[in-house]
């Protein structure tokens, strides 16, 4: 069996935790090293949900990785690595499939140069130390790539891809879409959290944090503006946390808790977490 995780020989799918009619779609986002996985239905763009969010590596300063759409079409399992015609890599040789490979288990392309991919330095995910593709911890990546293979693998049983180190190309039926994006905002269950403008790109944060708020169903109508905007304008580069209902107007905001149900449903968050659902 494999070394890199005791689940390794039973399936890490998450293939049994979609909806019927739910389609998944990747964001990257290069400015807070997230990978976050969206699942919803075509029709119905309101009731979309995170079904996993995973720590990655992206570009650094120096090898910036771009905002770009693109999507995976194919799976290639146990890569080689050919060192790309670029002078960080002059020096580097050809590496064959196993547990020196810099792309690890897994890698899907997204964009022309731009890969998905696991790593042989675990150390690194969570930071903006690549020279643009996006890294994932081997449970992470194994995860991400069995869930889509078992949703839309053609011919996905041939080898075993897990147990062996046998290279192996497993076709989608479906692309799937991928973002790579550079927002600085994140939101964390009831905290904002704004992560420094490493790019130097200079978003938009005020219109950031109206669009993410209201992403994860927070009423932004009752924002208090000069609070945002405040906020906004800090131009420090350090890390800023901050409770979410302390930008609302007296300091609690309306939060939607399940934006699937039929009859919906709020709740009141202030800084002492969730008071109420206040109807449905």
């Amino acid at each position: 069996a494999m070394d890199f995780d005791d689940r390794g020989s039973r399936n890490p799918s998450l293939a049994s935790k979609l909806q019927p009619g739910e389609l998944p779609q990747l964001v990257i986002n290069a400015a807070t090293c997230k990978m976050t996985v969206w699942v919803g239905r075509a029709d119905n763009a309101a009731g979309r949900r995170i079904l996993a969010e995973y720590p990655v590596a992206v570009g650094s300063p120096k090898f910036e990785s771009p905002v770009l759409r693109g999507r995976i079409d194919q799976l290639i399992w146990n890569p080689d690595w050919k060192p790309p015609k670029s002078g960080w890599a002059r020096d580097e040789k050809y590496t064959p499939p196993g547990p020196k490979n810099p792309l690890g288990k897994v890698k899907m392309n997204i964009a022309s140069d731009y890969y998905i991919h696991g790593t042989n330095n675990e150390k690194s995910v969570g930071r903006q130390v690549s020279h643009g593709c996006v890294r994932m911890k081997t449970r992470d990546v194994v995860t991400l790539a069995m869930t889509l293979q078992e949703l839309y693998g053609i011919d996905r049983d041939r080898v075993d891809v897990l147990n062996t180190w046998q290279r192996c190309v497993v076709r989608l039926s479906r692309g799937i879409p991928v973002s790579l994006v550079y927002n600085p905002i994140y939101v964390d269950d009831q905290t904002l959290i704004i992560y420094p403008d490493s790019y130097e790109r200079k978003p938009d944060l005020e219109k950031s944090i109206y669009e993410i708020l209201l992403e994860h169903n927070w009423m932004v109508s009752l924002l208090d503006p000069a609070k945002v905007r405040s906020l906004s304008q800090r131009n420090d580069q350090r890390r800023i946390e901050v409770p979410i209902s302390s930008l609302f107007m007296h300091g609690v905001g309306l939060r939607l808790i399940d934006p699937q149900l039929e009859n919906i449903r709020y709740t009141w968050v202030s800084r002492i977490g969730d008071l109420q659902p206040i109807f449905d």
